[in-house]
């Protein structure tokens, strides 16, 4: 019976997030075909336990360093020896740069997946110090070379990388996060969004879901809120946690908003979804925007700004809306158009809802079955 092919994950963190979430879900559907493994570079969060839950071994390099100690290459660099993958698979900024050199000094192959959407644009919100930008892009061009193969969200990004780092299209593949469609009805909300907050049944909710982060443009998604200020009509719901918290806080109060309301982080964001009338998303930028997708599934109406990754899902009118960036009147107007036109919302529910077929776990899954099979051919070393 010949051996499955060993990859190796290598990322920056296991606290919650997109990446973390989608790397449990593609080595749940392919551990029959691969034998995986998982090494953290930085902080141990949830994930490392739904790891290994899972049977999976994760080994925890850190060992009280910070995210950016470089110190743990060299810890990484004995695993990879001693492990002997076939594959290293790396998710996140730090990791990227690390795997791609362990890779290159072990002779295994690399796969690079960019999780943020990675371009001249996107560095300036990632790393907003020019000194740091400059260093972390030219490690990361490095980076690319020494690797195998890179995967992105979609084919913008692809042309992104072709233009901009002067990666050959045959070095590429584009593979997007999946969702999972779970109707839910008011028996399986965890949490009654209307009693908690003392709403009516009359007052239409407008919720976002995202960090507290400047690319996300959250004083655009105030300034909508401000526009719709009666609090027996409308309720405006910030669901995320970050380093924006307290200012965001302050600038909602200095404008009297008085139906605004700060969840914080949330584990149930698919019930608060379904219970809202509309979603907003304002991001500055958005590489892929899992979260749209989320909103979706829960039949939650969509708006959103014009990113790489909203484009990439939203047919403008058809499942969705797309708004230029920082567009105040204009997401206004569309949330007008959503809330006051019932049968438009419930097309755009259903037209999304029937979207989501190329989103699915299973032909992700395949998807990326594919890349690693393709990798290991090209290395001629494809045990399938």
């Amino acid at each position: 019976m010949p051996t499955k092919p060993r990859v190796l994950h290598v990322i920056d963190h296991t606290d919650s997030g997109g990446a973390q979430v989608q790397m449990a879900d593609r080595m749940s559907d392919l551990k029959d075909q691969f034998e995986f493994s998982v090494a953290v570079l930085g902080r141990t969060g949830d994930f490392s336990s739904r790891y290994k839950q899972m049977g999976i071994p994760v080994v925890e390099l850190a060992k009280g360093r910070n995210r950016w100690n470089l110190a743990v290459f060299f810890s990484l660099l004995r695993l990879v020896k001693s492990e002997k993958p076939d594959i290293i698979y790396a998710h996140l900024f730090k990791s990227m740069i690390l795997s791609s050199f362990a890779a290159f000094l072990t002779g295994t192959a690399c796969i690079l997946r960019d999780h943020s959407g990675l371009n001249r644009r996107s560095l300036q919100f990632y790393f907003p110090n020019l000194l740091v930008r400059s260093l972390f892009s030219l490690a990361f061009r490095l980076a690319i070379k020494l690797s195998d193969h890179v995967v992105v969200f979609n084919e913008i990004e692809m042309q992104d990388y072709t233009s901009e780092f002067n990666v050959p299209q045959a070095k590429l593949d584009f593979l997007p996060n999946s969702i999972n469609i779970v109707n839910l009805d008011s028996s399986q909300f965890k949490f009654d969004l209307r009693k908690e907050l003392n709403l009516s049944e009359k007052t239409r909710i407008i919720i976002m879901v995202g960090r507290l982060a400047p690319e996300k443009d959250w004083p655009t998604f105030i300034e909508v809120a401000e526009r719709f200020s009666d609090p027996q009509q409308y309720s405006f719901v910030a669901v995320g946690g970050g380093q924006l918290d307290a200012s965001l806080r302050e600038l909602a109060l200095d404008k009297g908003i008085k139906n605004f309301h700060f969840l914080g982080e949330r584990k149930d964001v698919a019930s608060l979804l379904a219970q809202a009338d509309a979603f907003l998303l304002t991001s500055k930028q958005e590489s892929f925007g899992l979260v749209i997708l989320e909103a979706m599934a829960a039949g939650c109406p969509v708006i959103s700004s014009r990113t790489t990754g909203a484009i990439s899902i939203i047919e403008h009118g058809h499942t969705g809306y797309l708004v230029d960036i920082g567009d105040v009147d204009g997401f206004a107007s569309a949330l007008k158009t959503i809330l006051f036109d019932t049968k438009l919302a419930k097309d755009l529910i259903n037209n999304a809802r029937s979207s989501l077929g190329e989103y699915s776990p299973q032909k992700v899954s395949e998807k990326l079955a594919n890349i690693y099979n393709k990798v290991l051919l090209d290395r001629g070393m494809n045990k399938s």
